[in-house]
């Protein structure tokens, strides 16, 4: 659960953290990552542990991005679109499924 909460956090710190309207290619693909991860981690993990991690990674990216004072630097939030990307398919297709 930890890797889902880390996830999940990244990838919101990604998507929030340019703080510009229209969203660019960065934040769209972040949410989209972020919902679809949510959704299917309802069918790998009991529906409360799931909440719980996706709700731990809402509030440490809240964190985050308060923390940093809104990176607006593509790089640092496309390593975070990565690194959240990479973080939630291993909480979701590693361990739980016996890939790893």
């Amino acid at each position: 659960m930890f890797w889902l909460a880390l996830g999940s956090g990244l990838l919101l710190l990604a998507a929030f953290g340019a703080r510009r309207w229209p969203p660019d290619w960065i934040a769209a693909a972040a949410l989209v990552i972020f919902f679809a991860a949510s959704a299917w981690s309802l069918t790998v993990y009991s529906p409360y542990r799931a909440s719980v991690a996706v709700l731990g990674g809402s509030l440490a990216a809240l964190g985050l991005t308060w923390a940093t004072s809104q990176p607006k630097r593509p790089s640092v939030r496309l390593a975070a679109l990565l690194a959240g990307i990479a973080a939630a398919s291993f909480a979701l297709f590693g361990p739980a499924q016996g890939l790893f």
